[in-house]
């Protein structure tokens, strides 16, 4: 199982023997049989490494609910890096999100900021969510993308369908919160069936799925998802870097044996949740 990135990017396939078997031109279609989901998909399924090279520039709309701004959660530091990844290799970005907050930003790292309405959510009112039926198509429509990237599950997800479907625009679905993980944890048992129904039914109408994890995306497929591939987690080398070493932290850490192995293991604290 291998990731891809969807961007202004030509893409080589290398063999699990390290010749290079084919170079594409990812080419952002309506259609999924020749754009950039068709190409990452049949690497992914040929279990080949992609190598991403610059390519033309692309504009490209990010939908995420809620939003990765005013709002910790678990992929907001994915999505932000991923948008100044693609501005810095001159891609055009829009991002649409839900937020009515005061410090709402316009813009982030170039890319510009379209804060839609939106309205707390029952089960969890420290996020805003929307419907997406004020504020986004008419956005999208004058963006004019060349390639959707929606994140789910969100309530979102339907408008999105649809107006990717009357722009003619190709679709990309990245998963990030496992509702059927959620409802078991949260004694929701009887709402199982109807979440992996919902996800099948939406996730098949994208031109492909990005899930964070290998395990994940064999769920996913094996529930009926088709068109799966991983999007890999990575390190931020940036603010994880060897030049912040301090041997009398090491050695605090260690106790007071700085030479031996050292395992930190950091988790979200129940005050996040």
């Amino acid at each position: 199982m291998v990731g891809f990135v969807l961007s202004s990017t030509a893409v080589v396939r290398r063999s699990r023997a390290g010749g290079l078997c084919e170079q594409s031109r990812i080419r952002m279609g309506a259609s999924a049989s020749s754009g950039p989901a068709k190409i990452a998909m049949d690497a992914v399924q040929d279990d080949e490494q992609i190598v991403v090279a610059q390519g033309p520039r692309k504009k490209i709309a990010i939908v995420v609910e809620p939003t990765p701004f005013t709002h910790v959660s678990g992929y907001s530091n994915r999505f932000k890096t991923h948008i100044e990844h693609l501005t810095k290799a001159g891609d055009e970005v829009l991002i649409i999100c839900p937020d009515n907050s005061e410090n709402a930003p316009s813009e982030y790292m170039g890319a510009r900021v379209q804060n839609v309405p939106g309205f707390k959510f029952p089960l969890y009112d420290k996020i805003q969510v929307s419907l997406g039926l004020w504020g986004v198509y008419s956005p999208l429509r004058d963006f004019n993308p060349d390639i959707i990237h929606l994140s789910t599950p969100g309530l979102m997800t339907f408008a999105i369908l649809v107006y990717a479907r009357l722009l003619r625009k190709p679709l990309i679905f990245s998963y990030h919160t496992h509702l059927p993980h959620y409802a078991m944890t949260y004694g929701m048992w009887y709402s199982v069936g109807l979440a992996w129904w919902l996800i099948k039914i939406c996730h098949n109408r994208a031109d492909a799925t990005l899930a964070t994890s290998p395990q994940l995306c064999n769920e996913l497929r094996q529930h009926g998802v088709q068109r799966v591939g991983l999007w890999p987690k990575g390190v931020n080398t940036v603010v994880f870097n060897p030049k912040f070493k301090d041997e009398a932290m090491r050695s605090r850490l260690s106790g007071g044996n700085p030479h031996d192995n050292l395992l930190i293991y950091v988790v979200s604290t129940p005050r996040k949740n």
